[in-house]
């Protein structure tokens, strides 16, 4: 019986809050994109391991870091 494909669910996360922290105002925003870096770092890490997510772990540190920016 094949194996499921595993998921990056780290990655999936850091993408989602990365995304809502562009959209938050200032001190929600600032924690909210904190969050994503270290999601996103984490499943950056994790896709190494399991080749899975790299694509939306690398998006989420992009988004996090582009709401640091904006806050900032």
């Amino acid at each position: 019986m094949p194996q499921r494909p595993q998921s990056n669910g780290l990655a999936v996360a850091g993408f989602v809050v990365g995304l809502v922290s562009v959209f938050m105002p200032l001190v929600i925003g600032f924690v909210m994109a904190g969050v994503g870096l270290g999601l996103s770092i984490g499943g950056l890490v994790r896709a190494g391991r399991i080749a899975a997510g790299s694509g939306l772990a690398v998006a989420g540190l992009v988004l996090s870091i582009v709401g640091l920016l904006l806050i900032i």
